[in-house]
């Protein structure tokens, strides 16, 4: 495996564990399962690495969320859109850590819904030049 996915999994592990502690330290149950969940998003962010590597994928950067449909690619942004409301409703619910880790969800989701839009247009470029060849 190379030094990049090694790297990736060691931050993933990291954020995994900030969410076990903060999880450990959430004063309501809303926190904990929060705190919880991050961790097991992390483990399956690690195994998805682990299976891209024995894939045999190509060691580029680590899109392997990335659909290369633009129907895929609009279904995504539409579940992204509703991850990123969740979050701020979480936010806004009043206890501290879901504030922090309902924006987090909310920034996160937006970022990927940027990756999401120019997967879109990867694909309508790519299928475009396959028609024109």
């Amino acid at each position: 495996m190379s030094f990049r996915r090694w790297v990736y999994i060691a931050v993933v592990f990291a954020i995994g564990l900030i969410g076990l502690f903060g999880a450990a330290d959430a004063t309501t149950p809303a926190g904990q399962y929060m705190g919880v969940g991050l961790a097991l998003a992390c483990v399956l962010a690690a195994f998805a690495v682990v299976k891209q590597h024995f894939d045999g994928a190509p060691d580029g950067r680590v899109a392997m969320f990335m659909p290369s449909r633009p129907a895929n690619a609009l279904r995504l942004l539409v579940i992204l859109g509703v991850l990123a409301l969740a979050g701020l409703f979480a936010a806004a619910s009043g206890d501290p850590y879901l504030y922090w880790a309902g924006l987090a969800l909310t920034v996160v989701s937006i970022v990927l819904g940027f990756q999401a839009i120019r997967a879109y247009f990867d694909a309508k470029e790519a299928s475009i030049k396959r028609h024109t060849h």
